[in-house]
């Protein structure tokens, strides 16, 4: 590997089960990360366990997530796992 090449790697963070901001209270649809995924697809979303997929379940814009398919209700455990 030339000096080149070294200097063009990219360092990845990796964020294993992150509790997004926001209220789990019924009511809130609106969670937000610490850092944007990138690529925004390696967000792993899991509620009481289960993984979610983006579209039907939730949306992602940047850092927030918005809850589609279920509203998290109060004693839900959210985590987030994602590369940014």
């Amino acid at each position: 590997m030339t000096v080149t090449q070294l200097l063009q790697l990219t360092v990845v963070n990796v964020v294993d089960n992150e509790i997004p901001g926001g209220a789990v209270d019924g009511k809130n649809t609106t969670f937000t990360l610490a850092n944007p995924p990138n690529p925004p697809i390696s967000l792993n979303l899991h509620v009481n366990g289960l993984l979610l997929h983006q579209g039907p379940d939730y949306t992602l814009a940047g850092a927030a997530i918005t809850a589609a398919a279920y509203i998290p209700q109060p004693g839900d455990t959210i985590l987030a796992s994602y590369r940014h």
